[in-house]
């Protein structure tokens, strides 16, 4: 017997005739089970129930969605999801039922969600003082140095930060450190504060939220582990709104760049409203189902090669904001020779007895990465070296040379290693709690400007932020249209789609840098005073894309963004290439179509073996009718390594 529940109100679909049901492998497609068009017939008085008069000609009929329902065949549940009704007549109502994550790409509310609109929560009480504070002792009071000492950055871990950031469309530094000294000579660090706030949230709670409002509990997140836990968004929007710091992304959207990124699978467990999130790899921890096929086969070969994000090239939409050489293309590994070494060691002995031709017009890779030959010249003892120097920690992924790209949209910011614009507050010639309440306020306390080079502090971006170094009300207005604007001007209505921007992230893991040296004066703001020497020690929180962009990243853990995995290193590239691949032929993949006899409903997440192989499967079709689950099957199937 076969019926539905739609709702929770019982249905029953026509009994004569066979109801297709693909059930889809999260794992290769976009999607986990949907049907066919399910047909109810209106003279059955339960379905009459169900659908009320929706077959009545005055009656306007609206492609009404039904959020529950169920499809039972043998008191098995076979498909559970969104129904869409496609069709009605004075006779029948046709609908189709789409679960998983076909089931969130066709609920339109969710494409109507945006991240930037959703509730994050408040910043810290204590930092909710960097908007509002105009006195030195507001800031002392805040005793942020205590956050630096004992975690190496402003912020609580896992769920925002404030990192130095350097906003280039406004070229203002946001989150820039302010270091408030005692009076006297030995100069103790009371606070560090930071001037032009811009919050900063983490990756993994920006997704834990998403999924919270769509309404599913994460029983398991593959990636909400250390260093992947670690990951930031890059925002100079001054403000302690971590939505405002997020792009305009529906919510399908960001789970969907968040699937591509770390090619995690989504499996949604539609009665209990929860979500496993898992990587690819694990599709090898499924058992092996072993089948009889039929005698009927066929084998379909397919130029292009399957697509999906373990077989296809990828490559990062990165920003045009000054950046390290991040990135050798497909296009300069064209145009020069790309030289392979099986380790570092063997590169730099061959780049040692090479020409000066080829040392420079050649790029050298080996599993620790890319390189190119560098000349400098010493013109004082006339003596010019070579030598390597390493880059492309962002380059593309790539599988089939000359195949189209999958490109990701959660990318690793832009790092430069340029001169840093710190904010000082020098220290005072005496301290009284009457002078500092009175006397230093904004515009009226010794403020100076000092700058120094030789370290990776800022990341880059372009934020337009609209503010003043120094302001009261630094944060700006979220931009909207009014209603007299698109009646009278001919306006357009506020913005419906995602935005086509990106999110840069990088990892925050306490790293800080140590700076002993003199500084550079750049100006003095406002207060003209005459103040002794500053201490030289300054503390800098550093974030990180990659360990191997700079010396400041020797002693750091070895974490990465790069999409190409090495062995000494935890990168993004480790997801992108497990142990399992799709066999491919020259050019394309062959697909295996074969009937094979199962009772019940099968598992499409598992691996199947027969004829002595292995194959994974891209779908499987069942039946369904009033005889229950018809035990031949549809399968198709691409064999593994």
């Amino acid at each position: 017997m076969i019926c539905a529940y739609i709702n929770g109100k019982i249905a029953y679909p026509v009994a004569d005739s066979d109801i297709k049901i693909t059930l889809q492998n999260p794992f290769i497609k976009d999607g986990e089970e949907k049907t066919m068009e399910v047909v109810f017939p209106l003279d059955i008085p339960e379905n009459r129930e169900v659908f009320g008069a929706m077959n009545r000609m005055d009656t306007t009929f609206e492609c009404e969605d039904y959020e529950d329902c169920r499809l039972v065949a043998d008191n098995l549940e076979v498909v559970r999801g969104k129904g869409t009704v496609t069709s009605v007549t004075n006779k029948e109502v046709k609908i189709q039922i789409l679960a998983g994550k076909s089931y969130l790409r066709y609920k339109s509310s969710f494409d109507q969600i945006f991240i930037d609109q959703l509730d994050y929560g408040q910043v810290a009480e204590k930092y909710q003082r960097f908007a509002s504070s105009k006195t030195i002792q507001d800031v002392t009071s805040l005793s942020t140095v205590s956050d630096i000492n004992r975690q190496g950055f402003i912020g609580e871990a896992g769920k925002y930060v404030f990192m130095p950031i350097h906003d280039e469309g406004e070229n203002i530094w946001a989150n820039a450190p302010a270091f408030i000294y005692s009076p006297g000579r030995d100069g103790t660090l009371l606070a560090t504060s930071i001037v032009m706030a811009a919050v900063q949230p983490n990756l993994m709670m920006v997704f834990r939220k998403v999924m919270d409002k769509l309404g599913y509990s994460i029983i398991r997140n593959d990636f909400d582990v250390a260093p992947w836990n670690k990951l930031y968004v890059a925002s100079a929007r001054v403000s302690l709104s971590m939505a405002k710091a997020l792009p305009h992304w529906s919510c399908y959207k960001f789970l969907d760049e968040f699937r591509k990124l770390f090619n995690a699978v989504y499996i949604f467990d539609e009665s209990n409203k929860t979500v496993t999130v898992t990587s690819f790899d694990s599709i090898n921890d499924g058992n092996t189902v072993e089948i009889e096929p039929v005698d009927e086969f066929s084998s379909t070969y397919d130029e292009e090669g399957l697509e999906y994000l373990e077989a296809s090239n990828i490559q990062y939409e990165l920003s045009d904001c000054e950046r390290t050489i991040d990135v050798v293309s497909e296009e300069l590994r064209n145009m020069f020779e790309v030289r392979e070494y099986e380790s570092a060691d063997l590169m730099s002995r061959a780049f040692g007895n090479l020409t000066v031709k080829e040392k420079l017009t050649s790029l050298f890779h080996c599993p620790t990465g890319w390189f190119y030959g560098v000349m400098t010249e010493y013109e004082n003892i006339h003596y010019t070296s070579y030598s390597l120097k390493n880059c492309g920690w962002f380059s593309p992924l790539i599988r089939k040379e000359g195949a189209a790209s999958v490109s990701l949209n959660i990318v690793p910011a832009a790092m430069a290693k340029s001169e840093c614009r710190i904010v000082r507050c020098i220290r005072m010639p005496f301290f009284n709690s009457m002078y500092w309440n009175l006397k230093l306020e904004v515009g009226n306390f010794p403020n100076m400007v000092h700058s120094f080079e030789g370290m990776i502090v800022n990341v880059n971006c372009q934020n337009q932020t609209e503010v003043e170094y120094f302001g009261s009300s630094a944060e700006k207005d979220v931009e909207y249209i009014t209603v007299q604007e698109v009646l009278e001007n001919g306006e357009s209505g506020p913005e419906s789609e995602s935005d086509n921007s990106t999110i840069e992230v990088f990892f925050v893991d306490g790293l800080t840098y140590r700076y002993y040296g003199s500084l550079e004066f750049v100006e003095r703001l406002d207060f003209e005073l005459d103040m002794p020497d500053e201490p030289s020690v300054i503390v800098m929180p550093v974030p990180m894309t990659d360990f191997r962009i700079d010396n400041l990243y020797k002693n750091s853990p070895h974490y990465s963004m790069s999409l190409v995995p090495s062995s000494n290193m935890t990168s993004i590239g480790q997801f992108h290439n497990p142990g399992m691949k799709i066999k491919r032929n020259v050019n394309g993949n062959n697909e295996i179509c074969v009937k094979f006899v199962y009772y019940g409903k099968p598992d499409p997440k598992k691996i199947y073996q027969f004829c002595g192989k292995r194959f994974i499967v891209s779908h499987i079709d069942m039946a369904v009718n009033g005889n229950g689950i018809d035990p031949l099957k549809t399968g198709y199937f691409y064999e593994v390594l």
